[in-house]
């Protein structure tokens, strides 16, 4: 996918052709190029003089805008956390091989003015375990800017903290305004331990970027992945920022066949990203705590 829909807010459109060249020689707010926001916000993708990625340049300053929201809510605090929620984030919203982990299951046809477009309804994704375990382990202990609270208790949704997994957690981040939570359109996250897998008569290779934060033991993953992990090429191993930045992960056998699949979704009237959802009232809340001091101490691309 690429770009945003002109009718509909935040949703992006579908798009099934190659990564377009970025827009790189694009000023943003008249002292940054669009090149130079890619190189801060998604070093992964930065390569060369010019990248071809999956996002225009509004996607890309939406995608900053949403980091800013996770600096804002507290994640920076933990920059093994923050490190892996920035890479999901440009991976999914920047990637150009999307198509590799990707799939649009539903979409609908708009009318814009004298022409249609398509956008999306529903979304695969395929995430490896492993990644996404991982992920959850170096979040779930972050507190929350309101004293004796954790962030896990405001974006897992009914679950909270304390009964909050992984895969609840990746659930709440898919889940629509209908089904009680704030992103604009379904995303269903798909974990795999193969690093390839068929779906529907297609091979896709689930999403496994460098990440931090070793894994424990007793990190209660599931029977399935521990059976799988047993092997020195499923260990976690800790990467320094600057080897992450320069070594982005890419799907085995790539080509170049590569598609756009998703355009990053914005917020409207809330502290929004497809991944962390908190209403008004309590996004308030919570930066008013912040505020307030009331902080707890703390390969190349195809």
């Amino acid at each position: 996918m690429y770009e945003l829909s002109k009718s509909r807010k935040y949703v992006p459109q579908i798009y099934r052709g190659p990564p377009k060249p970025l827009q790189k020689d694009v000023f943003i707010n008249g002292n940054i190029t669009a090149l130079q926001l890619l190189q801060k916000a998604c070093p992964e993708f930065a390569y060369g003089d010019d990248p071809h990625v999956c996002c225009s340049t509004s996607q890309l300053i939406a995608t900053q805008e949403h980091f800013d929201m996770l600096d804002a809510l507290g994640f920076s605090r933990c920059p093994s956390c923050f490190h892996n929620f920035r890479q999901l984030i440009c991976f999914l919203a920047c990637s150009p091989w999307q198509s590799r982990f990707m799939n649009v299951t539903s979409s609908e046809l708009l009318d814009v003015e004298d022409s249609t477009e398509e956008v999306v309804v529903v979304t695969e994704l395929h995430l490896s375990e492993l990644y996404a375990y991982t992920f959850y382990e170096s979040c779930k202990g972050l507190q929350g800017l309101i004293p004796g609270t954790l962030i896990l208790d405001f974006v897992c949704g009914v679950w909270g903290s304390a009964q909050c997994s992984p895969e609840r957690w990746l659930e709440y981040m898919g889940s629509t305004v209908a089904e009680g939570a704030r992103a604009p359109f379904k995303t269903r996250y798909i974990l795999h331990v193969e690093d390839k897998v068929e779906v529907n008569g297609q091979l896709v290779f689930p999403m496994k970027a460098p990440h931090f934060k070793k894994l424990r033991t007793n990190a209660g993953l599931s029977k399935r992945f521990l059976s799988k992990t047993i092997g020195e090429r499923f260990m976690v191993k800790e990467e320094s920022a600057a080897s992450v930045g320069t070594r982005p992960w890419t799907p085995e056998g790539r080509s170049l066949t590569f598609h756009c699949l998703y355009a990053l979704a914005g917020y409207n009237g809330m502290a929004f990203t497809p991944w962390v959802t908190l209403p008004v009232e309590k996004f308030q809340t919570y930066i008013a705590h912040s505020t307030q001091g009331h902080y707890p101490l703390p390969d190349e691309a195809a």
